[in-house]
Formats: C-alpha cells, structure tokens, sequence
C-alpha cells in the first residue's frame, strides 16, 4: 500500500522464512492459507528480497520464480561492542549460552547431557558452571533444573544489558547452541552465532545436521 501510495520502491527482508517459521504456528488450515496468500502478494508487488541465509534465498526462488531481485545480507557482530571490558577468570569450566530458551532453543537436551556426565564423573560437577544470560519463554527453567539435580552448577543471570552479556560471553570456556530439530529450523539462523565466532571460544552445538 505505501509502495503504491508513494510510488517508491518495495525491499522485503526475510529474517526468518515465514512459511517454515516456528515462531507462529498457523492454527488452522484458513491461517495458513491466508499467510501464503498473504506471503505471495508481498513478493508479487516486492522490488527486491533479502534475506538472512541462502537456504531462505534459495526456498522463495522455487516457491515464487518470479522474485528474481534476492541478496543474502547475514547478521554479525560489531567490533566496538566487544571493547572497554576484560575477560574474567572465574576458576570454573563455564559453559556460557547468550539468549532465550524457547520451543525453537531447547534446553532439555543439554540439561539431561550435563545430569549423565555428572553420574559418568562425580568430580565434576565441582569444576563446571552453567551460565544463561536471558529469558525462558516455553520452559520452567527452575523446574527443569530440579528434575535433572544440576541446580548447584547453573547461574540464571536474567536480561542484562548488550554490553554486560557480552563480557559473559567472553569470560565463558565454552559457548552452548541449541535449536530444534523441529520442520523449518534447517533455515533458522541465530543472530548470536556471529558473537560467539567473535568470542573465539569453542562452541557446543546441539543442531539439526543440515541446518544453515
């Protein structure tokens, strides 16, 4: 509508893949007929696409043909961020993760890794700390971590400002990843992953095998 009003031209970003997407399940048949009814008349009257990976790129070329105008601009991080903080040593394995637990990041997994690990070797759950900088959206965190007994180790530090996360970030040994192995998250990509390149620590990925 603004496209036409203004007469100017029309750039549709596709952060995630709206017909893939986890975010919005479509309740009912008529949702999802009218998304892609809605999703196709963006493209129609759109002047170029971007989008944040190759494989959405490549999944709206062979829905829509016709939207031949794509680039892919991925997220990343930015260097000045990443200044006026040191790296601190808090004596501990720490495995960091940086963001919200939700149905698209499950901790289950990892929780019940980390509970095995601990039967496997005693010793070292006094040598490990988990920490979570962020929400938990779909799951009771405290609950999931009484039912796995790793409440000693695990440090929720909440929402904390870009800067006090990042410092977290770097201080961790290792970085955790996790996403689901759920339809449509091959084509998710997290904006944090590119903080967590920067951060040069390892990084844990619990992923599906063909995801972007």
């Amino acid at each position: 509508l603004l496209k036409k009003l203004l007469k100017i031209p029309l750039v549709v970003d596709f952060r995630d893949s709206w017909e893939t997407s986890l975010e919005e399940k479509a309740p009912t048949f008529l949702h999802r007929w009218l998304q892609k009814k809605l999703e196709r008349k963006i493209l129609d009257n759109a002047d170029s696409v971007i989008t944040v990976n190759q494989q959405i790129q490549t999944l709206l070329q062979n829905r829509y043909p016709k939207v031949l105008s794509t680039a892919v601009i991925t997220n990343g991080f930015d260097e000045d961020d990443f200044t006026g903080f040191n790296e601190e040593k808090t004596g501990y394995f720490t495995i960091g993760y940086l963001g919200t637990f939700n149905r698209i990041n499950d901790p289950t997994p990892f929780f019940q890794a980390l509970s095995e690990l601990f039967q496997e070797i005693t010793e070292f759950k006094n040598q490990v700390k988990f920490v979570q900088i962020g929400m938990s959206l779909d799951f009771n965190l405290p609950e999931l971590i009484k039912k796995y007994d790793i409440g000693n180790i695990v440090e929720l530090k909440g929402y904390l400002t870009h800067k006090e996360s990042l410092k977290h970030l770097t201080s961790a040994s290792i970085l955790l990843l996790t996403t689901t192995d759920s339809p449509g998250a091959e084509a998710l990509t997290t904006g944090k992953i590119f903080e967590y390149f920067r951060a040069g620590k390892p990084i844990l990925g619990i992923l599906p095998p063909s995801g972007v």
